[in-house]
């Protein structure tokens, strides 16, 4: 217990939970300005300059405390091992984003029930650890770099999303919004399996348990963030235009907190909320596209000569 780094998972913890917390509410049941997300924003800010500090000081005094850092300051000072942690970071965003949004998005504007939603989320939940077994696979048998598989993934990333944001939204969406699906999930299985499988080769030998989790933990609030950034944005859109058409602020709240509240409405109403909310779901797969092009900047970060590979065995 004394190695343990307490003081860092806390800070870590709380400047996670609360920046998720302050975008999630903002623009939702509270705005920006409320006491609530300040709070948040600014008690997150604190802590994550906090959790740097202490990284900072427990691996320079690492030697007097014994104590193992859950992020040794070490990681900042490389630039391919930072761009690691950020394409891990963005390459989580479209992975949460699109599984959570899609079968929502299924369910509010085509009218589907929860399991026909899911199903239709095959294509992309199928072809995703499709492309995490291929780029292992294919680094190792072709000594192709792995960054230039992490290139082509997030290239399919951003295409797959980019066609997504095309679908219609008057009429339920056709077959090629599935291939579309598979093409972004290929992508990013392609991207998680390089980031994790390239860790151990760009680490220190005795960094690599810690390297690891700090993974896998940017991964997941890449993900968190990118949801609640996507909510919000879709909310607020939403709300907006629902507002423009007339519609009272109970239908409103009633549309934006449940799929089913569609039933009492004329076909005409339910209509044009559905391809409001349509055209909402298309602007969060724009969004992720935006996230999926970030990557190919965060390569450059993971530019050197020689170029990371699987060796053969």
């Amino acid at each position: 217990m004394s190695r343990l780094d307490l003081v860092g998972t806390v800070l870590l913890l709380a400047a996670s939970v609360l920046v998720v917390t302050a975008l999630q509410q903002a623009g939702n049941a509270h705005s920006w300005a409320s006491p609530l997300v300040i709070t948040c924003l600014v008690t997150s800010v604190i802590s994550w300059i906090s959790f740097f500090a202490w990284s900072w000081y427990i691996t320079t005094r690492k030697t007097q405390s014994g104590r193992e850092p859950v992020f040794p300051w070490r990681f900042v000072q490389s630039r391919v091992r930072i761009g690691m942690l950020i394409s891990i970071f963005l390459t989580g965003m479209p992975f949460t984003i699109v599984v959570i949004q899609i079968p929502h998005r299924f369910q509010a504007v085509d009218d589907l029930s929860p399991l026909q939603a899911g199903i239709r989320l095959l294509p992309y939940a199928l072809l995703n650890p499709v492309g995490s077994t291929l780029a292992p696979w294919l680094a190792k048998r072709f000594q192709l770099p792995l960054l230039y598989i992490m290139v082509f993934g997030a290239a399919m990333q951003t295409l797959g999303a980019a066609l997504m944001s095309t679908a219609p939204t008057n009429s339920h969406v056709s077959a090629s919004y599935y291939v579309y699906e598979g093409i972004a999930g290929i992508g990013t299985g392609l991207n998680l399996a390089c980031l994790i499988v390239m860790t151990p080769f760009a680490v220190e030998k005795k960094d690599k348990a810690v390297a690891m989790s700090a993974m896998v933990q940017s991964r997941i609030l890449g993900g968190a963030l990118g949801l609640a950034i996507v909510t919000t944005v879709f909310t607020g859109y939403v709300r907006q235009e629902l507002f423009r058409e007339s519609f009272p602020e109970s239908e409103i709240k009633s549309f934006l907190q449940s799929t089913r509240s569609f039933a009492g409405e004329g076909d005409a109403k339910a209509a044009l909320a559905r391809a409001i909310i349509a055209r909402g779901h298309n602007l969060q797969m724009k969004l992720v596209a935006g996230f999926s092009g970030a990557q190919f900047l965060t390569a450059l970060m993971l530019w050197r000569k020689p170029h990371i590979t699987i060796p053969r065995r």
